[in-house]
């Protein structure tokens, strides 16, 4: 209950801070649009809490910028293919030792697995491949506490408010 009240929050001041900028428009579809994003972070709250209690897992970061290399490709000019990019969330794990990449989606439906598998085979959802040869960059806060720390998972954390579950 005070989680959601945390996310209540965070979401009235959002959308306060958005209205403000940018207007609300129609009041019926901004109600529900309130509602529908409100719901579905307090979903993403609660899923992710019991996944960090029985992964072990823990966020380190948000939107955190990171660069790899493509190792055996070379570029027209020579070298190997460089990779940057932001991940919308890193998690570690102390015991045993681990990085988890989380990208996040928001959709109408969720995709399913075989789908995910498949589009990743045919090379049209290449974010995942790309993001286990990224490391964090910069001396910020982030890239210290995962220095050395291999990335073991990307995951796929696909937000569907109109489905259930709404978080998969």
């Amino acid at each position: 209950a005070v989680l959601q009240q945390y996310v209540d929050a965070a979401a009235d001041q959002a959308f306060t801070a958005y209205a403000r900028e940018h207007g609300t428009g129609y009041h019926l579809v901004w109600q529900l649009a309130r509602e529908s994003v409100t719901t579905a972070a307090r979903a993403v709250v609660v899923a992710d809490q019991e996944d960090c209690r029985t992964t072990g897992y823990q966020p380190v970061g948000f939107e955190v910028e990171a660069e790899g290399t493509v190792q055996g490709l070379e570029s027209d000019a020579g070298g190997t293919i460089k990779v940057r990019g932001r991940l919308d969330r890193l998690d570690k794990r102390e015991e045993p030792p681990g990085l988890r990449i989380i990208d996040y989606k928001y959709r109408s439906t969720i995709m399913k697995k075989e789908d995910l598998i498949l589009s990743g085979i045919r090379g049209m959802r290449l974010q995942p491949p790309l993001y286990t040869l990224m490391t964090p960059v910069g001396t910020e806060p982030v890239s210290q506490k995962t220095e050395g720390v291999p990335v073991e998972r990307v995951e796929l954390l696909f937000i569907a408010p109109q489905c259930d579950p709404p978080v998969d």
